[in-house]
């Protein structure tokens, strides 16, 4: 499966807390209802669950220009895309979505990139350039 890392900001039309709500509703709520977390994380559970390959790996609470940051599997870009637009149109999440790679991967892309290169040196260098 490939690995994604999703960086979510929750917009504010979806976002609207009062002061005093807001410890509650990010660590559970007084009267033991879910918190936003809590809420949030199932919402991403869910959808994944229909995603081909779909497998929430880890989701965190970030600060500063992101709200959250989720790292997912699915079987292809056009799995996590449609998921991504899942939660932009229902939920009202906008998404950058991050393709992610193991250490073995990056050697690979490693040997392509130098492929590439060498490629293109000998045909510009054939080329007279």
């Amino acid at each position: 499966m490939a690995t994604y890392v999703l960086l979510m900001n929750w917009r504010p039309q979806g976002e609207k807390l009062p002061a005093a709500a807001v410890l509650g509703a990010l660590s559970g709520s007084s009267d033991g209802g879910a918190s936003v977390f809590e809420t949030r994380k199932q919402i991403v559970d869910t959808a994944l669950s229909a995603v081909k390959g779909g497998k929430l790996c880890n989701l965190l609470w970030t600060l500063g220009e992101t709200d959250m940051v989720a790292i997912v599997e699915a079987a292809d870009n056009e799995q996590i895309g449609g998921f991504s637009l899942y939660l932009n149109q229902v939920h009202n999440v906008r998404t950058e979505t991050l393709p992610a790679f193991e250490p073995s991967s990056m050697d690979l892309i490693a040997q392509v990139a130098a492929r590439c290169g060498t490629t293109t040196a000998a045909a510009l260098g054939s080329a007279g350039s």
